[in-house]
């Protein structure tokens, strides 16, 4: 287990690592909306309209997955979408 205050460095080595995770997990949650039949993608224009709103629904449940479960960390997300 590390031990000790994050450094900045540190923080970045487990964006990225955590970055890796997710872009699989929405990738295979596209996948799995996709192939579910619950969208005729065939009724679409070969534009980027369907594909951003499954990543939106892949991602949002990505970040349903992720959300701070204590307070102080509630708080902290809540400050940062004010940036």
């Amino acid at each position: 287990m590390e031990e000790g205050k994050m450094t900045k460095t540190q923080f970045m080595k487990k964006v990225r690592e955590l970055a890796r995770e997710t872009k699989k997990d929405i990738i295979d949650e596209c996948w799995r909306l996709l192939n579910s039949g619950a969208i005729d993608y065939q009724k679409y224009e070969n534009g980027y309209a369907l594909p951003k709103t499954v990543m939106t629904v892949a991602c949002e449940k990505a970040a349903w997955n992720w959300h701070p479960l204590s307070s102080d960390l509630k708080a902290e997300a809540r400050n940062l979408r004010k940036f």
